[in-house]
């Protein structure tokens, strides 16, 4: 229900802030944009509505209403760059091994479970 309340408030922030005359449509299945942008944080929805409706697009608004299969278009092209997505997080995270003592830390604790336990010694 949050992120389908994030799909309205964008929608209606991008056409309100257009012109002022145009109307945010009553018809459109916000849950169903919930639904496909699981996953999606608050800034990609909010860049997705901003892509979609386009000056030109909302231009168009009055003669051609706007669908949710507009935005589902859109999602699914971005779910297709996620694997780019994946490398960036691979390169973070190994960035942060390099400069901090993750690396050391994990290869202890899992040494620990390795032996038997938690690498402390266990009273009598």
């Amino acid at each position: 229900a949050d992120r389908g309340m994030l799909w309205k408030g964008f929608v209606q922030r991008r056409i309100s802030g257009s012109d002022g005359r145009l109307k945010v449509p009553e018809n459109m299945d916000y849950a169903a944009l919930a639904f496909l942008s699981d996953g999606f944080n608050a800034g990609e929805i909010s860049s997705t509505v901003d892509a979609v409706l386009s000056e030109d697009r909302l231009k168009a608004l009055e003669s051609e209403p706007l669908s949710e299969h507009e935005f589902s278009s859109y999602l699914a092209r971005e779910t297709e760059t996620d694997d780019k997505k994946v490398d960036s997080d691979e390169r973070f995270l190994t960035f942060t091994r390099q400069i901090t003592t993750l690396d050391t830390v994990w290869k202890s604790i899992n040494a620990a479970d390795k032996k038997g336990g938690d690498g402390k010694k266990k009273k009598k």
